[in-house]
Protein backbone atom coordinates (compact mmCIF):
# COMPACT_ATOMS: atom_id res chain seq x y z
CA UNK A 1 0.00 0.00 0.00
CA UNK A 2 1.77 3.60 -0.90
CA UNK A 3 2.11 6.16 2.14
CA UNK A 4 -0.11 8.31 2.91
CA UNK A 5 3.13 10.97 3.71
CA UNK A 6 6.13 11.99 2.68
CA UNK A 7 8.94 13.32 4.21
CA UNK A 8 8.74 16.94 4.77
CA UNK A 9 4.94 17.08 4.78
CA UNK A 10 3.08 19.50 7.83
CA UNK A 11 0.97 17.06 9.83
CA UNK A 12 -1.42 17.16 13.39
CA UNK A 13 -0.56 15.07 15.96
CA UNK A 14 -1.74 14.44 19.27
CA UNK A 15 -0.23 16.24 21.74
CA UNK A 16 -1.25 16.35 25.39
CA UNK A 17 -5.16 16.94 25.43
CA UNK A 18 -5.05 18.35 21.90
CA UNK A 19 -2.70 18.30 19.12
CA UNK A 20 0.47 19.80 18.01
CA UNK A 21 2.10 20.81 14.56
CA UNK A 22 4.71 18.56 13.61
CA UNK A 23 6.82 17.64 10.14
CA UNK A 24 6.86 13.77 9.06
CA UNK A 25 10.97 13.74 9.26
CA UNK A 26 10.97 9.93 8.48
CA UNK A 27 8.72 7.70 6.50
CA UNK A 28 9.58 3.72 8.54
CA UNK A 29 7.80 1.59 6.22
CA UNK A 30 5.06 -0.50 7.24
CA UNK A 31 6.61 -2.13 10.21
CA UNK A 32 3.56 -1.32 13.12
CA UNK A 33 1.31 -3.67 14.08
CA UNK A 34 -0.32 -5.78 11.56
CA UNK A 35 1.84 -3.94 8.82
CA UNK A 36 0.69 -0.13 9.73
CA UNK A 37 2.54 2.42 8.27
CA UNK A 38 5.27 4.17 10.69
CA UNK A 39 6.41 7.96 10.83
CA UNK A 40 8.43 10.01 12.59
CA UNK A 41 7.83 13.03 13.21
CA UNK A 42 9.41 15.99 14.57
CA UNK A 43 6.85 18.77 16.54
CA UNK A 44 8.82 22.24 17.26
CA UNK A 45 9.20 22.85 20.85
CA UNK A 46 10.49 26.11 20.24
CA UNK A 47 13.14 27.51 22.32
CA UNK A 48 14.04 23.92 22.71
CA UNK A 49 14.45 20.99 20.79
CA UNK A 50 12.15 19.85 18.86
CA UNK A 51 9.91 16.76 20.53
CA UNK A 52 10.46 13.52 17.97
CA UNK A 53 7.24 11.18 18.09
CA UNK A 54 6.73 7.60 16.37
CA UNK A 55 3.41 7.70 15.30
CA UNK A 56 1.02 5.37 13.26
CA UNK A 57 -0.39 6.71 10.18
CA UNK A 58 -3.73 6.52 11.89
CA UNK A 59 -2.51 9.12 14.52
CA UNK A 60 -1.61 11.86 12.22
CA UNK A 61 -3.56 14.02 10.12
CA UNK A 62 -2.35 16.46 6.82
CA UNK A 63 -2.22 20.02 7.63
CA UNK A 64 -1.19 21.64 4.75
CA UNK A 65 -2.07 24.92 6.06
CA UNK A 66 0.31 24.81 9.42
CA UNK A 67 3.20 27.21 7.95
CA UNK A 68 0.80 29.95 7.21
CA UNK A 69 -0.76 29.89 10.32
CA UNK A 70 2.61 30.18 12.14
CA UNK A 71 4.07 32.31 9.86
CA UNK A 72 1.30 35.47 10.15
CA UNK A 73 2.83 38.81 11.07
CA UNK A 74 3.31 39.55 14.55
CA UNK A 75 1.50 42.69 16.18
CA UNK A 76 4.36 44.66 17.72
CA UNK A 77 1.81 44.96 20.92
CA UNK A 78 2.30 41.08 21.66
CA UNK A 79 6.64 41.42 21.26
CA UNK A 80 6.61 44.27 23.89
CA UNK A 81 4.73 42.04 25.67
CA UNK A 82 6.66 38.82 25.50
CA UNK A 83 9.42 40.87 26.13
CA UNK A 84 8.97 42.31 28.79
CA UNK A 85 7.18 39.63 30.87
CA UNK A 86 10.57 37.66 30.80
CA UNK A 87 10.63 36.79 26.80
CA UNK A 88 13.78 38.85 26.52
CA UNK A 89 16.06 38.12 29.65
CA UNK A 90 15.17 34.14 27.95
CA UNK A 91 16.56 34.42 25.09
CA UNK A 92 19.37 36.82 26.87
CA UNK A 93 20.37 34.18 28.68
CA UNK A 94 20.97 31.75 25.76
CA UNK A 95 24.14 34.14 25.09
CA UNK A 96 25.62 33.44 27.95
CA UNK A 97 26.77 29.87 27.41
CA UNK A 98 30.77 31.01 27.40
CA UNK A 99 31.85 30.03 24.41
CA UNK A 100 30.81 28.35 20.84
CA UNK A 101 28.93 30.57 18.30
CA UNK A 102 26.24 32.79 19.54
CA UNK A 103 23.24 32.05 18.79
CA UNK A 104 20.67 34.30 16.16
CA UNK A 105 17.35 34.59 17.28
CA UNK A 106 13.84 34.87 15.81
CA UNK A 107 10.67 35.44 17.24
CA UNK A 108 7.22 33.13 16.47
CA UNK A 109 4.45 31.30 17.31
CA UNK A 110 4.62 27.85 19.74
CA UNK A 111 2.19 24.96 19.05
CA UNK A 112 -0.73 27.04 20.81
CA UNK A 113 -0.52 30.38 18.57
CA UNK A 114 1.70 31.99 21.48
CA UNK A 115 4.23 34.41 20.96
CA UNK A 116 8.20 32.46 22.15
CA UNK A 117 11.24 32.35 20.56
CA UNK A 118 13.16 30.16 18.29
CA UNK A 119 17.33 29.47 16.94
CA UNK A 120 15.85 27.95 13.50
CA UNK A 121 15.75 30.88 11.27
CA UNK A 122 12.80 28.74 9.27
CA UNK A 123 10.38 28.72 11.89
CA UNK A 124 11.01 32.50 12.76
CA UNK A 125 9.03 35.00 11.42
CA UNK A 126 10.75 38.17 13.08
CA UNK A 127 14.73 38.71 13.98
CA UNK A 128 17.99 36.78 13.00
CA UNK A 129 20.21 39.65 14.96
CA UNK A 130 22.76 37.43 16.70
CA UNK A 131 22.29 37.19 20.80
CA UNK A 132 24.42 39.73 22.65
CA UNK A 133 26.81 37.24 24.71
CA UNK A 134 26.89 37.77 28.39
CA UNK A 135 24.02 40.65 27.86
CA UNK A 136 22.33 39.64 31.31
CA UNK A 137 22.20 38.52 34.97
CA UNK A 138 19.62 37.84 37.63
CA UNK A 139 17.25 39.03 35.30
CA UNK A 140 18.50 42.31 34.52
CA UNK A 141 20.81 43.83 31.65
CA UNK A 142 24.10 45.12 31.79
CA UNK A 143 24.54 49.02 31.16
CA UNK A 144 27.38 48.18 29.15
CA UNK A 145 25.67 45.87 26.73
CA UNK A 146 22.21 48.22 26.43
CA UNK A 147 23.08 49.46 22.50
CA UNK A 148 23.85 46.17 21.80
CA UNK A 149 20.51 44.20 23.14
CA UNK A 150 18.45 47.46 21.96
CA UNK A 151 20.14 46.39 18.51
CA UNK A 152 18.28 42.91 18.59
CA UNK A 153 14.96 44.48 19.76
CA UNK A 154 15.24 46.80 16.59
CA UNK A 155 15.73 43.26 14.64
CA UNK A 156 12.06 42.87 16.22
CA UNK A 157 10.79 45.94 14.59
CA UNK A 158 10.89 47.81 17.60
CA UNK A 159 11.80 51.36 17.31
CA UNK A 160 14.24 53.68 19.43
CA UNK A 161 11.50 54.42 22.00
CA UNK A 162 9.90 51.10 22.07
CA UNK A 163 13.61 49.24 22.68
CA UNK A 164 14.21 51.95 25.40
CA UNK A 165 10.77 50.99 26.83
CA UNK A 166 11.50 47.32 27.29
CA UNK A 167 14.91 47.83 27.95
CA UNK A 168 13.67 50.43 31.19
CA UNK A 169 10.79 47.51 32.06
CA UNK A 170 13.02 44.51 32.00
CA UNK A 171 16.01 46.47 33.98
CA UNK A 172 19.34 47.89 34.18
CA UNK A 173 22.34 46.28 36.03
CA UNK A 174 25.89 47.64 36.60
CA UNK A 175 28.70 44.82 36.35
Amino acid sequence: MKALFQVGDPVKVPLGRGQGAGVISEDRGPIGIRGGHLYQVLVPMDPFEPAIFELAEDEIEAFPQATEVHRRPIEKEKIIHYLKLGGLISILQSGASGGGIAPRVWLCRDQLGNLTHTFAQERGVVGGETVPSWAAQFGSIFKSKQKEVASLLHSFGLDVKQAADVIRAVGIVTR
